[in-house]
């Protein structure tokens, strides 16, 4: 994760820096575009720990009654059931680049379907050897609509606060019965209540995570009758890409909700904060007035109270985008991506690979990587790419 997360001391838990050790002493690492939160020694329990009750949640979420399927022709709108397509903690050490672990619930058994409704999506381990993947996403196939989210952990157990979001929120959501009718409400309500049962969770006595110091990005893109609709908090990006002519035109969806925006520095100042830099080098960060905790380098998140009790808000940003002919595809990313690649360079990318909706996220993720090994020596963040395609535009020939 880009945020690099101080917090005072704590005698049960080990601070342990993920950058991987160098020779070359002269490198720069002082712009700590990652966290220094890593848990080597964390047990398997607290990885699939706790999360019985969202195996309950997703059960009952696959059995409600999904959106009447409409009778045109084309992929998504064939589509009369609900299908959820997640990531998943791996139950063991997973090596870098490797592609996280994915589950589904519904009557399909394998992720190819998706490259039929024109969707795909990859989730790769960074460079950062004492630390699990943090990134998370969830992909919510329903009737003819379908939801987008990508969570990107940060601090000591934001693997563990990224796996809890990011299976609630689309339970929430749908159970919503208000969803429809008025989304920008029942989107704000679902970050509002997710925030506080991961603090319920927390305060548990036999919970072995907490978000004291520990929190995770979220956005959600849900497209819906030619609309999208988007909530956010963080630095997880939505683009959309707009053909004009034969060239592609990014339009950002999500700003990066970052401390050193006027109105959200404004808002934190407010509430007992301060946004400062460290050095030069490094970037703006929230911090206890006059303390070097806790360090947070984004303005809105889930979880993180201790960064919350001083100006961090976990209320979304939404808002609404009518589709037309020209728009072609979502791309939705943790900021795995966004920290070296521009909106532009990433559309053109996903453009050039088109023939393979499978391979496109994939260039993008070793693109990032790339970059990532370039400008930062021993250190890649965690990379998340979700690809799709306006129904109208299904690629159902380039699997």
């Amino acid at each position: 994760m880009g945020s690099c997360y101080n917090r005072p001391s704590r005698k049960e838990i080990r601070i342990v820096p993920t950058v991987v050790p160098s020779t070359n002493q002269n490198h720069n690492v002082g712009r700590q575009r990652l966290s220094i939160l890593s848990t080597p020694n964390i047990s398997q329990n607290s990885l699939e720990g706790n999360l019985e009750i969202l195996a309950q949640l997703h059960s009952s979420l696959q059995s409600r009654p999904p959106t009447e399927g409409k009778p045109e022709q084309g992929s998504l709108f064939l589509i009369k059931e609900r299908y959820i397509v997640e990531s998943k903690n791996e139950p063991k050490r997973q090596d870098s680049f490797d592609e996280k672990w994915s589950r589904i619930t519904g009557n399909k058994t394998h992720i190819d379907f998706l490259y039929r409704l024109g969707i795909s999506v990859t989730c790769k381990k960074g460079l950062k050897p004492e630390s699990p993947n943090q990134d998370d996403y969830c992909i919510v196939i329903d009737g003819p609509s379908f939801l987008l989210g990508v969570f990107d952990g940060h601090g000591f157990f934001g693997h563990d606060v990224s796996n809890y979001v990011h299976s609630l929120m689309p339970v929430v959501m749908f159970s919503n019965a208000n969803w429809k009718q008025h989304p920008e409400q029942v989107m704000k309500e679902v970050f509002s209540q997710c925030n506080q049962s991961l603090i319920n969770t927390c305060n548990y006595q036999d919970t072995k995570f907490d978000c004291e110091y520990s929190g995770t990005t979220a956005t959600l893109v849900h497209y819906r009758e030619h609309k999208l609709y988007i909530a956010h908090v963080g630095d997880s990006r939505a683009v959309i890409a707009r053909r004009k002519g034969s060239s592609l035109i990014p339009i950002e969806l999500t700003p990066d909700h970052k401390p050193e925006n006027l109105c959200e520095k404004e808002r934190i100042e407010k509430s007992g904060g301060e946004v400062r830099k460290q050095s030069r080098e490094h970037p703006f960060r929230v911090y206890v007035k006059g303390k070097d905790y806790p360090g947070l380098g984004m303005s809105r998140a889930i979880g993180d109270t201790s960064a919350q009790s001083i100006g961090v808000s976990c209320e979304p940003e939404f808002s609404e985008y009518k589709l037309d002919e020209e728009d072609e595809f979502v791309l939705v990313c943790s900021d795995g991506i966004w920290e070296f690649i521009s909106n532009q360079e990433a559309v053109d990318l996903i453009d050039a690979n088109s023939k393979s909706i499978k391979k496109a996220p994939e260039k993008l993720a070793e693109l990032a990587w790339n970059r990532w090994s370039e400008h930062e020596r021993g250190v890649v963040d965690d990379i998340t790419v979700i690809l799709a395609y306006i129904p109208k535009q299904l690629h159902t020939d380039c699997i």
